[in-house]
């Protein structure tokens, strides 16, 4: 094939390209159309290159096959002169066109946007400048054993060993939490199950009491699509609110793009990500390198800092994600075992733990052994990543009390997080005590140091609104995750699946006797917790049915953001 007719062939292909991306884009979001155009028209050109550099290897029945290709590239070559430009313009022009990836709050710009509160409500002991900190996936025992500030603060704190989550994964338990309704209210049994419009957050009840207030999260779950940024002037989930698009990107690449498939035949299905999308890998590195607590805690600073100028209070709704895998890997530890894959960074990430946790319920002795070895070493890696957020943490406290304004601080968890307790690893797989109990230390200028009985996430809320106050926990506790349930009435604790509108028993202990959940009292044992259940989740169970006769599904893109985080089910 003479070179002028190659030539004209990529032409041809860069061409299909076009079409292809006008006609079955890999993305719809304009923030990723020109890395979409890119994929697809310098791909098929590169793959059509790639074949010419080993078309001589074909058999020639093999080569008969270019033969209409050679003849329409012909035809195209007659208007070289006026399509090539159209073709290698089309992407940096398509790059223009597209609205763009912000990866960092324009704190400034919306600083300038919103309008400052009328002076008329002033700063008081009564009111407090509020701050509440979730650290995601943060288990209850972790404070105690890996972050030295927090170990200390308690000493000035109102704590408890524990507080009980409303779930086992992070949307529904921070409905709970900022909504300030259990689990029979808010009824989200999953990531997946919508947020109810009816309900009013901490947000907006505080700042209908004049308060300024703002969030500013690490986990794509929460981002402002979930409805949870309702009542913040300012909201910032800028790192996190393109991570289901730009997964659902790479799947599609990797399957619907030449480029995509000949660079996974060969491995290099990173390297190609890091080419299209720099921006969003080069934050992947930052995130690995300093943390999510780091940066939450900066923008936080100057938030602060701005707030403060004005003479009303604030609230400020802080979510880090350091904590929730992938574990950045501990300096000096033993070889991690070689059968368990980190990520393209070095890091325990969850198809890693997921291995693990199928080793740990091998019946082969080496697998098992092998799998304990590398859970000691993955709890050391969460130990680190606990002790970063220690750290921004202490940096936190230390502007708050600069200020020298009232304050309240509650820190807490959505849920915590399984190292090989009942062979599980990870978090949304159990109804155990690991993935409930959550943190609870709450300090300020107006606290009274003292131990109290574990809470509820659902009594935040009030807690916060009442300055601090504490009231008794309510006399049982319902949490969901997945298709089961945990109900919890005095030291009894019953686990169930949901069937329908049926509930089968899985186990109920008495965690008094039993904190590790090993011996299962019987399914007689439950059949008075069975009828109470039935009543409290009639309403529940009414408005799934309801849901699933509408067969409303999830968007593609929070599918691939659950599947990023490790949610299969």
């Amino acid at each position: 094939m003479a070179n002028r007719s190659k030539l004209d062939l990529l032409l041809w292909l860069g061409l299909l390209g076009i079409a292809q991306q006008f006609l079955l884009p890999l993305s719809h979001s304009s923030a990723f159309s020109s890395a979409s155009a890119g994929a697809i028209i310098f791909g098929n050109i590169f793959v059509g290159i790639l074949i010419w550099l080993f078309s001589r290897a074909f058999p020639k029945s093999l080569r008969k096959l270019f033969a209409p290709l050679n003849r329409l590239a012909q035809v195209l070559g007659r208007y070289r002169k006026f399509v090539w430009p159209v073709v290698l313009l089309f992407v940096p022009t398509c790059g223009v066109f597209s609205s763009g990836r912000e990866l960092n709050w324009n704190l400034a710009q919306d600083l300038e946007a919103r309008s400052s509160k009328s002076t008329a409500t002033t700063v008081s002991a009564r009111q407090p400048d509020i701050y509440l900190v979730s650290i995601d996936t943060l288990r209850a025992d972790a404070i105690a054993a890996s972050a030295p500030f927090l170990r200390q603060q308690r000493q000035q704190s109102v704590w408890a060993e524990y507080a009980l989550a409303s779930s086992n994964q992070t949307l529904p338990s921070h409905v709970g939490m900022l909504a300030g309704v259990s689990a029979e209210v808010h009824g989200l049994f999953s990531n997946r199950d919508q947020v109810p419009p009816e309900l009013v957050t901490l947000a907006q009840t505080l700042s209908g009491r004049g308060y300024n207030t703002c969030g500013i999260v690490s986990n794509g779950l929460l981002a402002a699509p979930s409805g949870l940024n309702r009542g913040f002037e300012l909201w910032d989930d800028t790192r996190v609110s393109y991570a289901g698009a730009a997964r659902l990107f790479a799947d599609k690449v990797g399957k619907q793009s030449l480029v995509g498939v000949v660079a996974n035949c060969f491995g290099l299905e990173q390297q190609l990500m890091q080419i299209l999308l720099p921006d969003m890998w080069q934050l992947k590195i930052d995130s690995a390198e300093r943390g999510s607590a780091a940066y939450v805690v900066e923008q936080a600073g100057e938030v602060v800092t701005a707030f403060n100028k004005e003479q009303v209070p604030h609230f400020l709704f802080l979510h880090m994600m350091d904590t929730h895998a992938p574990y950045v890997m501990p300096d000096n530890v033993p070889e991690f075992p070689d059968q368990y894959q980190l990520d393209e960074l070095g890091r325990i990430d969850t198809n890693c733990l997921m291995k693990i946790q199928t080793d740990l319920q091998s019946k082969d002795d080496e697998k098992r052994n092998q799998a304990k070895r590398a859970v000691t070493i993955a709890k050391r890696a969460y130990a680190k990543e606990v002790g970063r957020v220690d750290l921004a943490l202490a940096e936190l406290n230390r502007k708050i009390i600069a200020s020298g304004r009232p304050y309240l601080v509650l820190l807490t968890s959505d849920h915590g997080e399984h190292f090989a307790e009942h062979g599980l690893m990870e978090h949304a797989n159990s109804m155990f005590e690991p993935l409930l109990r959550v943190p609870f230390m709450m300090w300020g200028s107006q606290i009274t140091p003292q131990k109290i009985t574990p809470p509820h996430l659902s009594q935040i809320n009030e807690i916060l609104l009442n300055g601090g106050q504490v009231n008794p926990p309510p006399k049982h506790h319902l949490a969901f995750g997945g298709n089961e349930l945990a109900y919890r009435k005095g030291d009894l604790k019953w686990v169930a699946t949901l069937d329908g509108e049926n509930l089968v028993h899985k186990n109920i202990v008495d965690l008094s006797k039993d904190n590790g959940e090993i011996r299962d009292l019987g399914e007689i044992s439950s059949e008075e917790f069975n009828s109470e259940l039935l009543g409290l989740l009639s309403g529940i169970l009414k408005r799934r049915a309801a849901a699933a006769q509408s067969g409303s599904a999830i968007a593609a893109e929070q599918q691939a953001l659950l599947d990023l985080l490790g949610y299969k089910d």
